[in-house]
């Protein structure tokens, strides 16, 4: 009794599942938590999620996170179905240092007007520099920080904003 039976099968692969994540915006100013990342998800519409260990939530792709500090924020994607996982990591940076201002203020004298010399340090560089007048008039942004023949008595406003929109502001008077 020499009976044999055989059958072939072929199981085919779970389908692939991947994420990509990518900056969307750093924060804009040091310290701040307004950067934000964006992931995509393929392979799979039916998937759960995690961030930085938080509990798993349901999603849609693209998975949009908003409000961030600076960091790392690595997401963890499970296929509902197959339970197969990916994994991708994106970080918001920050500047190393915050925007900071200084000024240098020469006073207006019986011969001369006065003038004043801005200059920021920190943030994310590329300076824009504006001068608000006593009487509130704002002079045009300039790239250089030297604003000269200053006449007006009274309270002036020195404003430095960087490439990425953080602004930092001081007053001086003449």
């Amino acid at each position: 009794n020499e009976c044999v039976y055989s059958e072939s099968y072929t199981i085919d692969p779970l389908p692939a599942i991947s994420v990509v994540g990518q900056a969307v915006n750093d924060v804009s100013c040091f310290g701040a938590a307004d950067g934000s990342v964006q992931y995509i998800v393929t392979g799979t519409s039916n998937f759960e999620y995690s961030v930085n260990g938080s509990p798993a939530v349901p999603g849609t792709s693209p998975i949009v996170l908003t409000g961030l500090a600076a960091g790392v924020y690595t997401i963890v994607v499970t296929d509902i179905d197959t339970n197969c996982e990916a994994t991708a990591s994106v970080t918001v940076e920050e500047p190393s240092t915050a925007l900071a201002i200084a000024l240098d203020v020469t006073p207006i004298s019986c011969v001369d007007s006065g003038s004043v010399v801005i200059t920021a340090t920190g943030g994310w560089g590329g300076y824009s520099f504006t001068l608000t007048l006593p009487d509130t008039t704002v002079l045009p942004p300039q790239t250089n920080g030297t604003f000269t023949n200053l006449t007006q008595a009274g309270t002036y406003t020195a404003t430095v904003e960087d490439v990425n929109g953080c602004i930092v502001s001081d007053t001086f008077d003449l």
